[in-house]
């Protein structure tokens, strides 16, 4: 192999790495959010979890995802118990396609901007799938559980994004 296919070799490599890792992260995610962990004190957090996912990467590297991997994480995390199926993927779509209509907003953005970012999206994307299960459900349900959901992930989201962030750097994925 000479060193410029060498080269190409790498480089193809280099691509399909930073395509692939945001959607098996979220697979991951979504697997370690699914075992059977017996504990009252950590409620099951795949699905926060993925959500911080696809915001950091949909933020900051735009091209490593694709709605039909966000529509498949989706279904995947509902088939996993955490909404009626399709629930989650739309309100994933809908936390993708705020993040392409506001995409100015990221580019060379903060750490602040992107957490309130974060907070202000992920919070519309909780009161969609609460109403979508409440009228999937016929009745209003409590807001509670969303809510106590929608605050462990803003809490968490910098110690997500760092572990992220280092990975994206280690990987050496580029913008």
């Amino acid at each position: 192999m000479s060193l410029f296919q060498n080269h190409i070799f790498h480089k193809n490599i280099e691509r399909f790495i930073g395509s692939t890792t945001p959607i098996l992260l979220g697979f991951l995610f979504l697997i370690l959010g699914a075992l059977p962990l017996k504990s009252v004190a950590l409620p099951n957090l795949g699905a926060v979890f993925l959500t911080i996912n696809i915001f950091f990467w949909s933020t900051h590297q735009p091209n490593s995802l694709k709605p039909f991997g966000i529509f498949l994480l989706g279904i995947l995390a509902d088939i996993l118990g955490y909404a009626p199926i399709g629930v989650g993927a739309l309100g994933l779509l809908l936390l993708y396609f705020l993040i392409e209509i506001k995409r100015r907003i990221f580019i060379g953005s903060d750490f602040l901007v992107d957490w309130i970012s974060f907070a202000i999206m992920s919070s519309l994307v909780n009161i969609l799938n609460w109403g979508l299960v409440s009228l999937l459900n016929k009745h209003m349900l409590s807001f509670s559980s969303p809510l106590i959901y929608y605050m462990i992930g803003v809490v968490l989201y910098p110690i997500i994004v760092f572990f992220l962030e280092k990975l994206k750097n280690y990987l050496n994925i580029e913008h």
